[in-house]
């Protein structure tokens, strides 16, 4: 069985109904950070274009990520809708693009576009059965990260120490 945790503000959208649809378990929940924890500590921070736009412009898109990256372990953007529109939702739309375009390459943070709600059903489905299932390819996968800013030798050493498997 998979089981999916969604925010609390998600009833509102179609994805939970798609999810169930797909025969996921949807268990509804106010979450710290992120709208969707797919398995242990991976989580999708959803946004549908027109709310991309907008926090990018209130600045909670980086703020939203950044707690994130200091909260779980694996996390990834999920941007729902045709990027188009962005040109009839904003004049300023090539700066949202930029925004994207720092998030992904310098942040080095997943995205992945879906065209609506039922793909983005699909794709959560997906991801949550492949790291929910003990010998899945994703779970297992190697996450590759460089040292922290700012970090003394002692706090490297624990650093890598507790990237051991089994041990952090």
């Amino acid at each position: 069985m998979v089981k999916v945790y969604a925010d609390v503000r998600e009833r509102a959208s179609e994805v939970p109904r798609y999810l169930s649809e797909l025969g996921v378990t949807v268990v509804f929940k106010q979450l710290q950070v992120g709208d969707y924890v797919i398995a242990g500590s991976t989580v999708a921070e959803r946004k549908s274009v027109g709310d991309l736009a907008k926090s990018v412009f209130d600045g909670r898109l980086f703020d939203q990520l950044s707690r994130l990256s200091r909260t779980v372990d694996r996390y990834f953007l999920l941007v729902e809708g045709e990027l188009g529109r962005l040109r009839y939702l904003t004049s300023n739309y090539r700066s949202v693009l930029a925004a994207l375009y720092y998030v992904s390459v310098a942040s080095r943070v997943p995205v992945v576009f879906t065209e609506g709600p039922r793909e983005t059903a699909e794709v959560l489905r997906y991801l949550a059965t492949k790291l929910q299932e003990s010998s899945g390819a994703l779970r297992s996968a190697p996450v590759s990260r460089g040292k922290p800013m700012g970090t003394s030798i002692s706090d490297w050493q624990v650093y890598v120490v507790s990237s051991l498997p089994g041990v952090g």
